[in-house]
Order: C-alpha cells, then structure tokens, then sequence
C-alpha cells in the first residue's frame, strides 16, 4: 500500500500487487480522496466475501485526515473497497468504536471475522470482530497496551505491522526508531518481530 499520492488533483492511495517473487502484478488507485498526502492508507486487508474480493483499507488518522483532526482520539476510520472489472470501487466505511483511543492507525490483519489493529503512536492493539454485511464493529472489542519496561515506559515505540498466526496468536513487526525525537529505550524492540499471545 501506498499511502497518498497526488493523482487527478486529488491525492489517493494506491495500491500495489506482488506475485509470490514480490514482482509487480498491478498498481490501482483507490477512489478515495484524501486532503493531503501526509497521511493515508496505512495498512490493509484482503477477504474474500460471498465470492466478492474485498479490500478493507485502514486510514493512518483519525477521521482519515491529517493534522489535529487525524489526531482526534477516537475516530478511526475503514474505507472499504471491491473488485470490480480490474479495479478497486470504493463501496463503504467502517466506523470504529470510539473506546479506541488511538492517536493513530498503523495496521490492520483480519482472520474470519476477527479484525486485529494496532497503532505506532499509542503503542497498542486492539481485537475485535467486524462485519461486513452491516458494514460495522461488533460491541467494543477489547484493547491492549504493548507491556513497558519496568519504569512503566513505552518500548514497544514502533509497531508497524501486525498478522494472525491462530485464532489467539498474533506476529506484530516494529520498524527502525526515530533517533532525532525518540528515547533511546526505544532502541530494544526496533527491527523485531513479536509473536504475542491474547490473553483469554
């Protein structure tokens, strides 16, 4: 996925597909505007739903915008999207549960109907389960902190990724920190994967 580019005089996201030697397939815009390109589609998700492929895109901010109202706690946001004719036609939103107080939306994985969140800036990740006839969240899922240290400190500071691994297990990948405004313990759970179970 990448994010947001200026197309058509709008800024989109776009998104790119590999064969399994990571060679380009195809690159198709998403028909979803966004205000700027600083923030867009960070992650993303692929179902197949009574025969229809579908692509759940998960906006970076709050409100899929940037600035104070993509920081607005609260209101994050699932643009999705089916495959029509060669390309991706943009079909609805979810809305999700406003207990998410996430500052913002790093990745999205779904398994069945279980959908898996997490967020770089607020450290976190949240379970839940959608559904995609009513286009909605199921209740209020449940949210969890990634563990401090013992000095009740973030470490886990760069949470990009996340996938299932079982119904209980989850794979999250942290990129490289940012030394110019990031603390050093943040340097002890960069460049990794964590296999993390939830709780029951």
């Amino acid at each position: 996925m990448i994010e947001a580019l200026e197309h058509d005089d709008h800024y989109q996201g776009k998104l790119l597909e590999l064969n399994a030697d990571l060679k380009p397939i195809s690159a198709d815009w998403l028909d979803f505007n966004f205000s700027s390109d600083s923030k867009g589609f960070e992650g993303a998700a692929v179902v197949r739903y009574k025969g229809d492929l579908l692509l759940l895109a998960l906006c970076e901010g709050n409100h899929c915008e940037a600035g104070d109202e993509g920081r607005d706690k609260g209101h994050g946001r699932i643009q999705l999207f089916k495959k029509k004719k060669g390309s991706w036609k943009h079909i609805g939103k979810i809305k999700l549960p406003e207990e998410i107080d996430f500052e913002d939306y790093a990745d999205i994985a779904i398994r069945g109907k279980q959908v898996a969140i997490v967020s770089q800036a607020s450290s976190a990740l949240w379970i839940g389960k959608v559904d995609l006839a009513s286009l909605k969240v199921s209740g209020k899922g449940q949210l969890y902190r990634f563990p401090p240290n013992k000095n009740d400190k973030c470490i886990y500071c760069n949470v990009e990724g996340v996938d299932w691994l079982t119904d209980n297990r989850v794979i999250v990948v942290s990129d490289r920190m940012k030394t110019d405004d990031q603390p050093g313990r943040c340097a002890r759970k960069d460049k990794s994967i964590h296999v993390m179970k939830i709780p029951a």
